[in-house]
């Protein structure tokens, strides 16, 4: 039988600590897209690679155009810790170096959840996260995170 490190079980128990768990009741925001979006479910990593921009087109070779809730709001907060592992403070970081570095701009920033969902409701392929009591007009769909 082989004997842990101390250096593996530092690394074992850092990891743990650094990671967030996704659970239900970290998800008080739900997802959502513009009806001419082709989805029904989403996985948590392919929702970062659209966040971060790493993903630039849906499936059927439509853009995605990325809209948010500004500010510190609930939901926010928490998609970023559960999907992106990053705080509000360092996705700003990130943003500014990719505009810098890479010429990409953060997504579509707006006050409050109701704009969000309008903007989603007129944009075809826009994504957003809200908080999951938000009410949505027809032009608006949930897609499953899986």
């Amino acid at each position: 039988m082989r004997k842990i490190t101390p250096l593996l079980a530092t690394l074992v128990l850092l990891l743990a600590i650094t990671v967030p768990a996704v659970s239900a009741t970290d998800r008080n925001y739900i997802v959502i897209v513009n009806e001419s979006v082709d989805a029904k479910m989403i996985s948590v990593p392919e929702l970062k690679r659209i966040f971060t921009k790493k993903r630039s087109h849906w499936g059927d070779g439509k853009p995605i155009v990325t809209v948010e809730q500004g500010g510190s709001s609930t939901a926010r907060v928490a998609f970023y810790r559960t999907v992106l592992h990053s705080s509000v403070a360092q996705m700003s970081t990130y943003w500014i170096n990719q505009t810098m570095t890479n010429g990409l701009a953060p997504p579509k920033i707006h006050t409050n959840a109701r704009r969000v969902v309008s903007y989603v409701a007129r944009t075809p392929g826009a994504i957003a996260f809200i908080d999951a009591n938000t009410d949505l007009p027809s032009g608006v769909k949930r897609i499953v995170i899986k």
